[in-house]
């Protein structure tokens, strides 16, 4: 029997990956947010790490290419649109939402009157309800950061809340 090798990748913060192949990602969150996308019947799998909740209310004059994954509103817009390009049907992808901890808050006036992470985790939920997407799984809030491993082969992902217990699977 041959065993076939997957690709191990890490997600950097502002970052995004689209695998057309078997691979399996990990990247660490605290109050950012990361977001699987996993169409089974193509093996496409895709995720991003963004750090902040809406591009607009930091930069009001447009983003830079650069900039796209920052902002959690723009990622999901951003692969809404590729999915779309690759005649992907949302209904068919399954999404996965993790992160959002409580880890940053900022207090007073600006623009998060929330905390950071809650900021992230209700723009990831209201972006995606409204492109069409439905959320099989979530894992967001709280206290700790969490280490995921999202695998592109089955849209698994394996959650470990750090300084927490055991992995879990998601």
């Amino acid at each position: 029997m041959e065993q076939v090798k997957t690709n191990q990748h890490y997600l950097k913060a502002c970052a995004c990956g689209l695998f057309e192949g078997p691979a399996r990602v990990s990247t660490v969150l605290g109050s950012c947010v990361a977001v699987t996308f996993h169409d089974l019947e193509l093996g496409l799998g895709a995720i991003f790490h963004a750090l902040l909740p809406r591009s607009a209310e930091l930069e009001p004059q447009g983003l830079g290419a650069s900039w796209v994954f920052r902002y959690v509103d723009s990622s999901i817009r951003f692969l809404a649109a590729r999915f779309e390009a690759l005649g992907l049907e949302r209904r068919n992808i399954q999404v996965k939402v993790f992160g959002g901890a409580n880890l940053l808050s900022r207090a007073g006036s600006g623009p998060w009157p929330h905390c950071v992470g809650q900021r992230n985790a209700e723009v990831a939920f209201a972006e995606l309800k409204a492109l069409g997407f439905r959320v099989k799984a979530h894992d967001v809030g709280g206290r700790q950061g969490r280490k995921i491993i999202f695998s592109t082969a089955d849209g698994e992902v394996l959650l470990k809340r750090i300084h927490n217990g055991p992995p879990a699977r998601v």
